[in-house]
């Protein structure tokens, strides 16, 4: 009963792909009037990209996986190599102002994903060779780490922070089952958030994603009848003098501000006109408050410039930030439009050039306006489903090798998984990273029908009888489970 598990583990894969494929057949009857290459150019290059994925899964199936293993070191080499090929002019193609793929012959290919596979096969190998000494310093920590540098580095020349996090999360996963000591990992992991944070704090395009995400997350809504509106606003500001107006917007208090926003923007010009540069500062120091003016009362804002031309200079900064969150406010409004049925298959409103990249990254919201919210929840319970088999495949591996490599494989579906529903939830920030199985993109879908393969041989291999789980010589070398 439990080699069942296999089969549970095929037909969510199966249902992810066929759902990647309606939701590509219905998004691109759009997306073929920008490119002109055709309805089903994009059906027909991921249906090939599926071809070769289908054949790799049934490959890494059948071929011994400690076999694979021994290619491991070349597998990260030839990585790393990949990813230094983008930073030539005529191979490295920028897509959305980021330096990621390798364009050969009409193709494109991101070598960042066969990365992924390459660190945990790497890895894998790595921890179960020196599994004895697991615990030390220079084996069991410092060494694995110094040979991912080079990669990590060129993954942050390209910044791709996104794929990067998942790639740390997974070496912090694979060392810690391997036995790794905890206050190794500890250092890493505090070098490591240290790096991000200042990556991104220093880089304007990520920084932005940010400011955008924390006030989508923040925004207020307010619904007021005209009677109700003009009491509070009375309470509120009173005869509308500069003083009580600048001590209102000082305050900053989220509701207060929306009140003002909607129902009473010349408060603004008043305080402008008295006060042109309080009105600047409040307004620097409250990126809430000009994302709301720019949302219910843009010609005022605009009409503020006359008071004091450096908040023409704030406006226009804040302007491109606040663009960086177009992309989850219209995601949002796309699974809201959708409700409990959907509007039906192809019927999606969004997808018509108001959510960007509906058949990659943001392909999931769309999926909720079309078919509605037990679909979404179908696809959530599908991906759960697919990460609890394989990881019961993984704990019934033939060695703590094979448990290493089921850990990182897991880790990879799951973590892609998890950040995409959480970005285009806004429950983090916009992050490139597409819906496996799911999102158009060949790499991705090859990467991951590789994972699965190499999932189906541990589990051809598994050792499912009872009391018969691996032991190792020592505790010390064993894997933590």
């Amino acid at each position: 009963m439990q080699r069942n598990v296999a089969y549970v583990l095929l037909i969510a894969m199966l249902g992810l792909i066929a759902l990647g494929l309606v939701m590509l057949t219905s998004t691109s009857a759009v997306l073929a009037s920008t490119d002109m290459s055709g309805v089903y150019s994009n059906l027909r290059k991921q249906c090939v990209w599926l071809g070769i994925g289908g054949v790799t899964c049934v490959f890494l199936s059948r071929y011994d996986y400690q076999k694979v293993l021994r290619f491991a070191p070349w597998a990260l080499g030839l990585a790393t190599l990949l990813l230094a090929i983008l930073l030539l002019p005529h191979l490295g193609k920028t897509i959305n102002g980021s330096r990621r793929w390798l364009y050969v012959g009409g193709w494109t290919y991101q070598p960042s994903e066969f990365a992924k596979v390459a660190l945990i096969l790497f890895l894998s190998w790595w921890m179960g060779k020196y599994q004895r000494r697991s615990g030390e310093f220079m084996k069991g920590f410092l060494l694995p780490i110094l040979c991912t540098v080079p990669m990590f580095a060129l993954m942050v020349k390209q910044q791709d922070f996104g794929t990067t996090a998942i790639m740390l999360a997974i070496i912090a996963a694979i060392l810690f089952c391997g036995g790794t000591n905890l206050f190794h990992l500890g250092l890493i992991a505090l070098v490591a958030a240290a790096g991000l944070a200042i990556t991104t704090t220093y880089n304007h395009e990520r920084m932005g994603r940010m400011k955008a995400w924390w006030a989508t997350v923040h925004q207020s809504n307010v619904h007021l009848t005209d009677d109700e509106a003009k009491e509070q606003i009375q309470a509120l500001l009173g005869k509308n003098s500069p003083r009580q107006i600048h001590s209102v917007l000082s305050k900053g208090d989220p509701e207060e501000l929306t009140l003002i926003a909607k129902y009473q923007p010349q408060a603004f010009a008043i305080l402008a006109k008295a006060d042109p540069r309080g009105m600047t500062g409040i307004v620097e120091n409250n990126t809430q408050l000009l994302d709301l003016m720019m949302e219910n009362a843009p010609q005022t804002l605009n009409n503020l410039t006359q008071y004091d031309p450096k908040l023409q200079d704030v406006i226009t900064k804040e302007k491109a930030v606040m663009a960086k969150g177009y992309q989850q406010k219209q995601a949002l409004i796309a699974l809201g439009s959708g409700g409990i049925s959907g509007l039906g298959l192809g019927n999606s409103r969004q997808k018509m050039y108001w959510l960007p990249e509906v058949n990659t990254d943001f392909v999931f919201p769309i999926i909720g306006e079309e078919l509605g919210m037990w679909v979404t929840l179908s696809v959530v319970f599908a991906f759960l489903t697919l990460i609890l088999c394989s990881g019961w495949i993984t704990i019934h591996a033939p060695d703590p090798v094979g448990v290493l490599l089921g850990t990182g494989l897991t880790m990879m579906i799951a973590l892609q998984a998890l950040m995409n529903l959480a970005v285009v939830t806004s429950l983090m920030p916009c992050k490139g990273i597409p819906l496996p199985f799911i999102s158009y993109g060949g790499s991705n879908l090859l990467t991951c029908l590789a994972a699965i393969g190499l999932l189906f041989n541990l589990h051809r291999q598994g050792i499912y009888q009872a009391q018969s789980t691996p032991t190792l010589a020592s505790a010390s070398y064993s894997v933590r489970m």
